[in-house]
């Protein structure tokens, strides 16, 4: 699903229309550079927070939770089914290793949990919350008895780890560079190019900028509180710009 930050502009477009008055640059100078400005707060913003290496460690790290609270090992389906029957466990288990999954699937759904020899994604999807993570305890649990499946998509998913902040950097791109989105967070050459987009609209005075994240699951790791968050840091940027081009100003008048 495609996103789009929208946001009441008002507060920020008068600061602009000052900064362009204080600065000698156009209104459509000062707003390009102000969106590319906010489209670098919605990528930072954007899970996981932040634009540092401990942050990436940190969503890579939140990944595999997740993946492993949906995809379950047989091992950790075993301690679930054990907490309440430690014969049903060792039944369950034996069935996995004679290869007799039926059986086995049905033990596991006596505990909310599936069993399924191949991997479906969607269950992973469906499994996250509005904040984009999975609970520890979820509907979507499932037991996949190779450990090969569960360890490739999970390398897979991880390597998609900021490719939702690079919907916002596409943006940034667009107007005018990148600068301050660390190399992780830009996404891959090719893909980080098509992950978003502006729309630009002119009137007689003003212009706009409409940025567009199309990474499909941006709405799951971009909440609307971060969102705005990233849109007031725009205006306490520009405040400060606009303070201190009248400093500047003044000390040319010699005040």
């Amino acid at each position: 699903m495609k996103l789009t930050a929208t946001v009441d502009d008002r507060v920020l477009k008068s600061k602009l229309r000052r900064l362009s008055a204080a600065n000698g640059k156009t209104i459509p100078q000062v707003t390009k550079q102000s969106a590319r400005r906010v489209s670098v707060n919605l990528a930072y913003q954007t899970q996981p927070h932040g634009f540092s290496s401990r942050a990436h460690g940190r969503g890579k790290r939140k990944t595999a939770i997740d993946v492993r609270n949906v995809f379950l090992s047989p091992s950790k389906a075993f301690d679930a089914i054990a907490r309440r029957s430690e014969d049903l466990a060792s039944a369950f288990w034996l069935f996995l290793q004679n290869n007799q999954y039926a059986k086995a699937r049905k033990i596991a759904m006596e505990e909310g949990i599936d069993l399924t020899r191949s991997l479906q994604k969607q269950r992973h999807s469906s499994a996250r919350n509005s904040k984009g993570r999975v609970p520890k305890k979820n509907s979507q649990q499932t037991v996949v008895p190779d450990d090969a499946k569960r360890d490739k998509y999970l390398q897979k998913i991880q390597k998609r780890v900021g490719l939702a902040k690079a919907g916002w950097a596409a943006c940034a791109r667009l107007l005018g560079g990148t600068r301050g989105i660390p190399a992780w967070a830009k996404g891959k050459k090719g893909v980080s190019k098509v992950s978003g987009s502006v729309i630009e609209s002119r009137g007689s005075r003003s212009v706009n900028y409409q940025l567009h994240n199309r990474v499909p699951y941006a709405s799951d790791v971009l909440s609307s509180s971060s969102a705005r968050a990233a849109f007031k840091r725009e205006e306490r940027v520009a405040a400060n710009l606009l303070d201190r081009a009248i400093d500047a100003n003044a000390r040319k008048s010699g005040l």
